[in-house]
């Protein structure tokens, strides 16, 4: 069995929300005639969705698809949404974690969501884009499993790093 996050469109995201109908008939389209030969793991509403005009209507359309899938007997399908990393203020530590002042509230309502469902917050931390930045203050040999003096080469495609121990 393929383990598979399915996505849902950003621009979908309203209308799910708004109408169970409408998250029974996305379920009843991309799910269900595959629900035998795919294991949906996640189903991820929205790309980066926060913050956007739509935001508001992820909590909602996360209990709408939540539904729709239980219907159908996918209760172990997690349902959760992709954040991006900008709209963290603070990081570290963890314990003094927050959001932005532009995402907190809707926030407030995802986490409350997904912490009564156990799913996890999906997010996009691309870790290209900072060693391609940067790539002389980034260590790539931090990543590897035994750790190296220094890396002289690294493929991103397959994620080796190449090294003199």
């Amino acid at each position: 069995n393929l383990q598979v996050s399915l996505g849902v469109k950003n621009g979908d995201v309203q209308s799910l929300a708004s109408s169970k109908d409408a998250a029974n008939q996305w379920v009843n389209t991309n799910v269900a005639p595959y629900k035998g030969d795919v294991n949906f793991t996640w189903i991820v509403l929205g790309n980066e969705i926060i913050p956007s005009a739509e935001a508001i209507y992820v909590t909602q359309a996360m209990q709408n698809i939540k539904d729709a899938i239980n219907s159908i007997g996918l209760t172990n399908t997690i349902v959760t949404t992709s954040f991006y990393m900008p709209g963290i203020a603070t990081s570290y530590p963890p314990s003094a974690g927050a959001f932005t002042d532009d995402v907190v509230n809707v926030m407030k309502d995802v986490t409350a969501y997904l912490l009564q469902t156990g799913a996890p917050l999906m997010a996009n931390v691309y870790p290209y884009f900072a060693y391609s930045s940067n790539p002389k203050d980034i260590n790539l040999c931090s990543i590897r499993k035994n750790r190296c003096r220094q890396c002289f080469s690294y493929n991103w495609r397959n994620w080796l790093a190449y090294c003199r121990e």
